[in-house]
């Protein structure tokens, strides 16, 4: 006899209305600040919308406490965007597109500390930032306004499959990291360290209310006890804007009969609850660079192959890169788990503060390394390392964003014997830079570093007889072991004999 089915996601139609009401959140804070940071995760996947739409929200008009949605077309893949509010909105975007059907992990976190920085993760990874000092002011407007709607609100739904969400209304449940590199979890917890989340919905069992598994509830931040928010499944075509939430019999509360509500499902593609590596999740791609961009390289990647995260494999890796008049090799990575890729992109998948390097042999001394940024956001982190023989042996080039002065760092060096010496900079102070590019001159002497494509070099270093013979050509990652390493990303990567 087979098993009986047990609803693991709740299915999200689409139409304004269908979605969970979790009451007022912050019914006496309107108006107040939430000065401490939050951090919002969710496991979820999109299903086919002609423009996509939130997963969460709460506020109305551009006036939000918290808003994320995933936004796009089904050819396109979804984007994740949203915004808060302080005096006017802050918005952020995103990087990654999201597949028809794929299940992602999502976390939005805003910290306050290095000056404040909005931060959005897709399965561990950054995914965009941008600077914004805060605080998050609760808008005004009555009960409505305060109320947490899980799968939309009243307009801008958007169809998606949700297995959890969890909240940390007005803490940074990370305080003391400017990022993070982490193993997303396959099924949340109440804790993350010693911070119990405010807000805890798993969707799965069915019924007309989800409960709220938060330790203690969420206090007001003006006053009172801690509250739960269980979740009340609304009907779709339940309002018509705000005018019919007002005119509830409930100020706020969607009358939940007036049309389809949400639907529980069991979906065997679900990985909430499941080990990592027992669900392939593959992830969506773009369309990559035609291979004809190419010609002539020695090797290349341009990383067009399936994720390969913590988030998807317990042993996540770049695997081979593509051949030009060499055969395609494997890259040689430093640890066994440093890079992956996602989205048809190279990041940087270990934990952060680790410095790491992917290599290939590339034949010759004489050679023309390159590789293609990706910008996430206000953070750009990518870079080169050519003339390697080891760890303690190589030159580098790396592009790094700081955040307290914006622009691009674009910096050199050498590691010989274990010692690094930095050979150069150049700062970017409008940003911009979206490729990098040295060449190994075949007198062993000069190296040249480039950016952007340009005809003329930024710096040409010469005397440089170091590590002269090192055939090795590479990726690298975090070149001082900072901790800035889950924003890092490249498109593609090539390596040329020198002109």
């Amino acid at each position: 006899m087979g098993g009986v089915l047990v609803p693991n996601c709740l299915e999200f139609s689409g139409v304004n209305g269908c979605m969970v009401d979790c009451g007022p959140l912050w019914l006496h804070d309107a108006g107040t600040t939430l000065p401490n940071g939050f951090y919002w995760d969710a496991v979820l996947c999109p299903l086919s919308h002609p423009t996509g739409g939130y997963w969460f929200s709460s506020g109305y008009g551009g006036a939000h406490t918290f808003l994320d949605g995933m936004l796009g077309t089904p050819k396109s893949g979804y984007a994740f965007s949203g915004n808060t509010w302080s005096t006017a909105a802050k918005s952020w975007g995103g990087s990654y597109r999201v597949g028809v059907g794929e299940w992602v992990y999502r976390g939005v976190r805003w910290r306050t500390t290095g000056g404040g920085e909005i931060q959005g993760y897709v399965n561990g990874l950054g995914d965009w930032s941008t600077r914004w000092t805060g605080p998050v002011t609760v808008p005004t407007g009555g009960d409505f306004v305060a109320h947490g709607y899980v799968g939309g609100s009243g307009h801008l739904n958007g169809a998606s499959r949700i297995a959890a969400v969890r909240a940390w209304l007005n803490t940074d449940p990370f305080p003391s990291s400017p990022e993070i590199n982490f193993v997303p979890e396959r099924q949340f917890g109440a804790f993350s360290g010693k911070n119990p989340a405010d807000l805890f919905l798993e969707f799965h069992g069915g019924g007309v209310t989800v409960p709220d598994h938060a330790p203690l509830g969420f206090a007001s931040w003006t006053g009172g006890p801690p509250v739960r928010h269980p979740g009340r499944l609304c009907g779709a075509g339940s309002d018509g804007g705000v005018s019919a939430l007002m005119a509830s019999p409930k100020p706020g509360w969607i009358n939940p009969f007036a049309g389809p509500l949400p639907q529980w499902v069991d979906d065997p593609t679900c990985p909430y609850g499941t080990p990592i590596g027992s669900l392939p999740l593959p992830g969506n791609r773009p369309v990559p660079t035609d291979a004809a961009a190419f010609a002539g390289c020695l090797l290349f990647d341009r990383f067009d192959r399936d994720n390969a995260t913590r988030w998807n494999s317990l042993s996540p890796s770049l695997g081979s890169c593509e051949s030009g008049t060499l055969p395609a090799v494997a890259w040689n990575q430093s640890a066994p788990v440093a890079f992956g890729i996602q989205g048809g992109r190279a990041r940087y998948v270990g934990p952060s503060g680790t410095r790491a390097t992917a290599t290939v042999d590339c034949g010759t001394h004489a050679n023309d390394v390159r590789v293609t940024t990706v910008p996430l956001g206000e953070r750009t982190h990518c870079g080169i390392v050519f003339r390697f023989l080891d760890a303690n042996n190589h030159y580098w080039l790396s592009l790094d964003t700081n955040l307290s002065v914006p622009g691009d760092y674009l910096v050199w060096g050498k590691v010989v014997a274990g010692v690094q010496t930095v050979l150069g900079s150049d700062f970017n102070p409008l940003g911009g830079v979206t490729a990098l590019r040295a060449v190994c001159d075949p007198d062993r002497e000069t190296i040249r570093i480039y950016k952007n494509g340009a005809a003329s070099p930024v710096a040409t270093l010469t005397g440089q007889t170091d590590l002269a013979c090192g055939r090795k050509v590479g990726l690298l990652a975090s070149p001082n072991a900072s901790t800035e390493t889950s924003f890092w990303a490249a498109k593609d990567w090539s390596v040329r004999a020198a002109p």
